[in-house]
């Protein structure tokens, strides 16, 4: 009878880490296809949200003549405010901090490798509420737009701060005042402010 237990005994304990291993090996099947499916979408995201990446740059002649036309007086950058928000410090952080997607758009002829801009926000009547400096490393082909993430620390006690954070971001408008722009053929042009 005590044999008859350990065999039934040692067929259960089998038979249960057999279907142990079959549930294992499905699951990590499920994670591999789950995992290829993160890679595409991040790739698609990526092309979405950095198109001037996915694109190429013009022959060595076109340059040339880009670098002809391109007016140091005009300010080839326009900026759309996408969204904003407010981001909580988290364990670790020192400080809260106002986040901003902005869409970059360059309006002039010649392909732009980076930018140094100051970024302005304004109400609906032209009054000045909020401004920054930002480093723009991303390209911006000449005719093309590109995502910026960015943002500044936020200071409770600042009425500007708390001003951009709460009001609709439909009533906020944008705009950007060039300080340098490096051009892809290797032309920096600085804007007087």
């Amino acid at each position: 009878m005590c044999r008859i237990f350990c065999v039934i005994a040692c067929l259960f304990f089998a038979s249960s880490s057999f279907a142990q291993d079959d549930r294992i090996g499905s699951l990590e099947k499920r994670l591999a296809s789950l995992e290829k499916r993160i890679q595409r979408l991040e790739v698609t995201l990526d092309m979405a949200l950095n198109p001037a990446k996915h694109t190429q740059e013009p022959p060595q002649e076109e340059k040339q003549q880009v670098k002809k036309t391109a007016n140091p007086t005009d300010t080839p950058i326009k900026a759309k405010l996408y969204n904003k928000q407010l981001k909580l410090a988290e364990p670790g952080d020192i400080e809260n901090y106002m986040a901003f997607l902005i869409t970059f758009k360059n309006i002039s002829d010649a392909n732009i490798a980076s930018f140094k801009a100051e970024i302005i926000f304004r109400g609906m009547y032209g009054d000045s509420i909020l401004s920054f400096t930002a480093d723009i490393n991303k390209a911006l082909p000449a005719g093309l737009t590109n995502t910026w993430f960015g943002g500044v620390s936020y200071d409770e006690a600042n009425r500007e701060h708390r001003k951009i954070v709460y009001m609709n971001i439909n009533d906020i408008k944008l705009f950007v005042r060039p300080e340098e722009i490096v051009y892809s053929d290797g032309t920096i042009k600085s804007f007087k402010k």
